[in-house]
């Protein structure tokens, strides 16, 4: 057993309990008082597990990415029909409370699953089924036995917080021009350096993506643009001359104003 990463699985409760009472509204409330009631499973996944432990002060969320088992997805579809909820292309609901979206699906519906990258369906292996190893992080919104702790997946993010690395975990995706800008804005706003594994994939991206396509995907998913068409032509160069001399072991996408890139040799 390893007591300093139960220290830490420890700690990230604490700062979940701490989080569901400062930062969640009536609203989201309401939403999390269904999923208590019902005691349906449930996780958050992905961008709110990192807010919780990132930080010392918390921003209300702008999304949430909630995760069913898939025998109580059932149930939920039902709530989220009352209160709106639009049903998806890939069979998940999309709803909007009070102005914070909630992307919510079952299980067995993951992208990676359903196309069999991942295989043996389980929230643990909900963390294999994501790009990057900061995104490999899911907590259990609820305990499902009174008594016992929730459960937390983060495999990949605790690999990324030691190592300071963004690195891949599953490149198969439908939206890898997405890949690219999201590998950007976490390397910046995470203080993260790209492992050679991660600059190679966005160098095979970046070759095959417009500038349109970096322009709509960063205003659909930020609301503006964060870097403009000179930024992803200089990256692009970047990219292009560190796979060419393989002398890197790491990476630092350069900032907004095209300096601060950094390289780490061998």
């Amino acid at each position: 057993m390893n007591s300093a990463l139960d220290d830490k699985l420890d700690r990230i409760r604490q700062r979940f309990e701490q989080f569901l009472s400062w930062k969640i509204n009536d609203e989201i409330g309401g939403l999390l008082g269904e999923i208590r009631e019902n005691r349906w499973e449930a996780y958050f996944f992905g961008g709110v597990p990192r807010l919780i432990v990132s930080g010392t002060e918390w921003q209300q969320p702008r999304d949430y990415d909630i995760v069913f088992a898939d025998p109580d997805f059932v149930g939920f579809t039902k709530y989220a029909e009352t209160l709106g909820g639009v049903k998806n292309r890939f069979g998940g609901y999309k709803l909007n409370i009070a102005g914070i979206e909630v992307d919510a699906w079952s299980l067995s519906d993951t992208w990676a699953f359903r196309k069999k990258h991942v295989q043996n369906v389980s929230f643990e292996s909900l963390q294999k089924t994501v790009p990057f190893n900061v995104d490999s992080f899911l907590i259990e919104i609820f305990p499902q036995a009174s008594g016992t702790k929730r459960n937390i997946y983060c495999d990949g993010f605790i690999s990324a917080e030691e190592s300071n690395t963004l690195d891949a975990i599953l490149k198969e995706n439908p939206f890898p021009p997405l890949c690219l800008v999201r590998a950007v804005h976490l390397a910046h706003s995470m203080q993260l350096n790209w492992s050679s594994d991660l600059v190679a994939w966005m160098a095979d991206i970046s070759k095959t993506t417009s500038w349109i396509e970096l322009k709509e995907i960063q205003l659909s998913h930020y609301g503006h643009i964060k870097y403009g068409c000179d930024y992803w032509d200089r990256l692009e160069k970047h990219l292009s001359a560190l796979v060419s001399n393989c002398s890197f072991t790491k990476f630092r996408p350069p900032s907004n104003d095209g300096t601060n890139e950094k390289y780490f040799s061998h």
